[in-house]
């Protein structure tokens, strides 16, 4: 299922990194445009495209080559807008950047039912809707996967119906990015 898949991180992200046995180097760091955070004794360090459990063991595996048995914990603080696609019978087919931090609030800040990443909802409702051709039993979602993966992209069908008469929350999925 596409919702127990791991966030991937990219450019735009913000990370809090613990250092379990060099406490002074915790703090904030942010993955730039070129993929990487600076981190010290080891410089830039590209994690684009990698989970957070990915990038820790990467990481401690380059400090392991300054320190005896580096330990850290990474938590993503802040998460960049999700890009993606929607093509199909929607009202304004394209490309588009989802925020998460602007989706618990809506235009006129009334308190939205969907916060934190954005859903296939969001997506439909920035779109424009549905149109009247719209096969709602037969939605495709691709997701691009981890770096790691041996595959390269993730496909599922989504039955909205079952969302929308039975409140099928597996059916309304977590957007990522790509």
């Amino acid at each position: 299922q596409i919702q127990k898949d791991s966030y991937i991180l990219g450019p735009g992200d913000e990370l809090y990194i613990y250092f379990l046995n060099n406490q002074e180097y915790n703090g904030n760091y942010k993955i730039i445009n070129d993929g990487t955070i600076s981190l010290p004794f080891i410089n830039s360090v590209f994690i684009s495209g990698k989970t957070l459990q990915e990038s820790t063991i990467f990481i401690e595996e380059r400090l392991n080559k300054e320190f005896i048995n580096a330990k850290i914990f990474i938590n993503l603080t802040k998460t960049r807008p999700i890009k993606v696609s929607i093509i199909g019978e929607v009202v304004r087919p394209g490309f588009y950047s989802l925020d998460a931090a602007k989706n618990a609030t809506n235009i006129t800040k009334e308190t939205n039912l969907t916060s934190g990443l954005p859903t296939l909802v969001d997506l439909i409702k920035r779109s424009g809707g549905i149109t009247n051709n719209s096969d709602l039993e037969n939605i495709e979602l691709v997701r691009k996967l981890s770096d790691s993966s041996p595959y390269k992209y993730k496909k599922t069908k989504v039955n909205f119906i079952k969302f929308l008469f039975e409140g099928d929350q597996s059916q309304n999925p977590n957007l990522f990015d790509g």
